[in-house]
């Protein structure tokens, strides 16, 4: 995947300085002459000017020549941060992401890591399905740059958000919460955050924070989330405290969510398949059934209509018609972390 604008861009931001500045002067002796500082810049000089001309391999080459030799320990912080940046991003466009993704994870150890080396670092991870890192990743993207998760694709985002709720309620507030505060919203039009803040509520409610628990489930107005609420005894109080904001009647017939759920809940499987088969084939829709039609872990915190919904949806999804239909349009997870045209 090309991200070498978005690099030149950030390496810009942090290191052209650094490369034009007078180091100090080595101790005499210590190492000899194309060891020193002011060949080991001249070297990190001249791999940027192949980085530059999309000579990645030739720079990736000299790079971890560079990161290897007596005089990178010269160089000052900046330069060096610059370094493993460049070879990061380097390895990733010669198709080595893990050797990119470690070189990009100490890059972003640095304290003048910006926010285009985290995209870069969450891209590597995605790529080798790292989730762990792509979650450390995107809540630094959402904590620290938040506007700039307009650069990544929606359903990465809803992915990510839901292997952080998987990892452990701390995970989901940390990522959802600056998401929410920021009000995201996706980039698909057709496509609605609800599922997020019901996300952020199940967190919170599991850490017996009901003041942030309501706030999130106030976004939550999606016909079909609102089941989901209205069956999770968690949220009694929330319901009981605010009625008409849960009114599934109302939300549905407002046109806000789709009827999957509802199918669902009604144990309506025939409407429930013909509904992901319309959907499926409408590219407009297609993003939000992918995605709920991938594989979860066992969710031991669930509630008894959630995993009786569940099984219903995986009983669906097993019929010989809907799994041509999603064949049809590719696995289930493949979409990259950045959207098109990007």
């Amino acid at each position: 995947m090309r991200i070498t604008g978005l690099v030149i861009l950030g390496f810009f931001t942090f290191a052209i300085g650094s490369l034009c500045q007078a180091a100090p002067r080595p101790p005499e002796g210590v190492y000899s002459s194309p060891q020193s500082a002011e060949s080991a810049r001249a070297m990190l000089r001249d791999d940027y000017a192949k980085f530059q001309n999309n000579d990645f391999k030739g720079a990736a080459d000299g790079l971890a020549a560079l990161i290897h030799s007596p005089g990178f320990a010269l160089l000052n912080d900046q330069e060096q941060h610059a370094g493993y940046y460049l070879l990061g991003v380097a390895d990733m466009e010669n198709g080595d992401n893990a050797s990119g993704l470690k070189m990009l994870q100490i890059a972003t150890r640095s304290s003048d890591a910006v926010g285009v080396e985290w995209h870069a670092r969450l891209i590597a991870a995605f790529a080798l399905q790292d989730y762990n890192d792509c979650i450390e990743s995107l809540t630094t993207i959402a904590q620290k740059w938040p506007s700039s998760l307009s650069q990544l694709n929606d359903q990465a985002i809803f992915l990510i958000a839901r292997k952080a709720s998987e990892k452990s309620d701390a995970a989901a507030v940390a990522l959802l919460e600056p998401i929410h505060q920021f009000h995201w919203t996706p980039l698909d039009r057709f496509s609605k955050p609800d599922r997020l803040w019901l996300t952020l509520a199940k967190a919170y409610a599991n850490l017996s924070d009901e003041t942030h628990e309501i706030a999130a489930l106030n976004d939550v107005h999606d016909g079909g989330l609102l089941v989901y609420v209205r069956g999770d005894k968690r949220f009694d109080g929330a319901v009981r405290a605010n009625p008409s904001h849960y009114d599934v009647r109302a939300a549905i017939e407002a046109g806000r969510g789709p009827l999957l759920e509802t199918l669902l809940c009604a144990n309506d499987l025939d409407g429930a398949a013909k509904l992901i088969i319309s959907e499926l084939k409408e590219p407009s829709s297609r993003g939000d059934t992918l995605y709920t039609l991938q594989d979860y872990q066992d969710d031991l915190k669930a509630t008894a209509i959630e995993k009786e919904t569940r099984q219903r949806l995986l009983s669906v999804r097993n019929r010989p018609d809907v799994a041509s239909a999603i064949s049809a349009v590719g696995r289930v997870e493949a979409y990259p972390v950045l959207p098109p045209n990007t």
